[in-house]
């Protein structure tokens, strides 16, 4: 399932102004109808910090889409 969908430019945005963790956070709960642990969310904000950086390259076009998806157990 997506939890989550922008373009580089915004999922950049989002991971910048620190709020990719709750905007994750909020879509998770909202379509999942549960909530996660805190070391989960703790390894979104890890990973996605890392994923930002990767995809900050001028190569990668700023309308690239990224989408997040979240096994359902």
């Amino acid at each position: 399932m997506i939890i989550y969908s922008a373009v580089k430019r915004n999922f950049q945005a989002d991971v910048d102004s620190g709020n990719i963790d709750k905007i994750i956070l909020k879509s998770f709960k909202e379509k999942l109808h549960r909530s996660p642990g805190k070391s989960e969310i703790s390894s979104w904000w890890n990973s996605l910090n890392f994923m930002s950086s990767v995809i900050n390259d001028k190569n990668i076009p700023e309308d690239a889409g990224i989408a997040i998806e979240c096994q359902i157990p």
